[in-house]
């Protein structure tokens, strides 16, 4: 059997020990003294038996091939042609930007087992930490440095307005995250055409010198890559079926992927989240990383897509704002789940986040107007 140390590993020391964090999956372990020199003698290829060489080198260490198995049974060494193997060649594409963007990204990934905290049940956590150490300021401010005041703009809130309903400024100040919708009712096809356009449509295609046909988009993207794919999951919108699919953003139309109604099993996939059940459709941020890649080959350019999906989440905020719906974003998801279900290899198209869009429901309406008058409670 021919066996190497796995790639898909980082060492580190703490307290004392050194521990070997396998981060594909999720588990770190500490290392006997002994279990270094072996992930040395193994960094390539080696038939396994080869171990008898190292153990006749050190006497101390008669017990290696015992080692030996338990390394490869814990996945930190794997065998030639295994499924970890082909796994391993899978993630080649990066090797292109280093195996610190592969940790940060994989060491985050969550299984379709991994828990979530209830909302309630993490405002106690905070409750009861707040106790101990409040929380930092939300201000930062240079004592002691000159303040030039500016005069406010105009208007700063919507019981000043008295400017057109769909104007910037107003559909700036109605950006709200809103987790209390209507679910009984519809969103329009019209409503949802105009919500994925304007938010993630090309607006314009362009030639460019190297890089060919280039999308422009209502929001920047690094490079104008645009790696950032969006996948609609419709529970309640009129005229459209339920069930997943992808926008085409060349032809400006939804690509049927898995039919059926998945409002029930979707809060699972976010983490136990219910609300996201209540919106008329959900939109699912993936990356197609080759895209990004192909131009930018620096572990920076993975920082580049999470700028990419603030820029899109953020335009969705304020097109949904303009549209009159309610919306919201989460990055609480269990990654497995949402890729099982949209199809996705998981090495080369990476889940980002997701957004969704509703009717408010009259409470949600009632709240909003408080709070942008200033009669209720901030929201976020």
């Amino acid at each position: 059997m021919m066996v190497k140390t796995s790639q898909n590993l980082v060492l580190f020391w703490r307290d004392g020990q050194l521990i070997c964090d396998n981060f594909l999956a999720c588990k770190q372990r500490a290392l006997s003294p002994i279990a270094e020199p072996l992930l040395r003698w193994f960094s390539d290829w080696k038939d396994i038996n080869t171990v008898v060489e190292l153990e006749r080198n050190n006497e101390a260490n008669s017990n290696l091939r015992a080692l030996t198995q338990q390394l490869l049974d814990a996945g930190i060494l794997i065998e030639q042609n295994s499924e970890a193997h082909r796994l391993e060649n899978k993630l080649k594409i990066w090797d292109v930007w280093g195996q610190g963007a592969k940790y940060f990204r994989f060491s985050g990934r969550t299984s379709a087992s991994t828990k979530f905290l209830s909302g309630a049940t993490d405002a106690d956590r905070l409750s009861e930490k707040a106790n101990l150490s409040p929380p930092p300021s939300v201000y930062k401010e240079y004592s002691g440095a000159k303040l030039v005041p500016l005069d406010k703009p105009y208007p700063t809130s919507e019981k000043e307005r008295n400017v057109d309903e769909d104007s910037f400024i107003n559909v700036l100040l109605r950006r709200r995250t809103t987790r209390v919708l209507a679910p009984d009712r519809p969103i329009t096809a019209s409503q949802l055409s105009a919500l994925l356009y304007y938010f993630c449509g090309a607006t314009h295609v362009v030639q460019t010198k190297g890089t060919g046909e280039v999308l422009l988009k209502t929001s920047p993207s690094g490079g104008a890559r645009h790696s950032i794919e969006v996948y609609p999951c419709v529970f309640h919108v009129e005229g459209i079926d339920p069930g997943i699919y992808h926008y085409s953003v060349k032809h400006h139309g939804l690509e049927l992927i898995s039919p059926g109604d998945y409002r029930d099993r979707f809060p699972e996939m976010c983490g136990g989240q219910e609300y996201t059940s209540r919106a008329g459709i959900v939109f699912i941020y993936a990356a197609v990383l080759d895209r990004q890649v192909w131009k930018y080959e620096t572990a920076r350019a993975y920082r580049g897509l999470m700028i990419d999906l603030g820029h899109l989440s953020q335009t969705f905020y304020l097109v949904a704002a303009w549209l009159g719906l309610g919306a919201f974003f989460t990055a609480a998801f269990r990654d497995e789940l949402i890729e099982n279900n949209l199809g996705l290899d998981w090495t080369k198209e990476i889940v980002l986040g997701v957004s969704g869009a509703g009717i408010l429901a009259r409470s949600a309406r009632e709240r909003q107007h408080e709070a942008l008058t200033g009669l209720g409670e901030p929201l976020n």
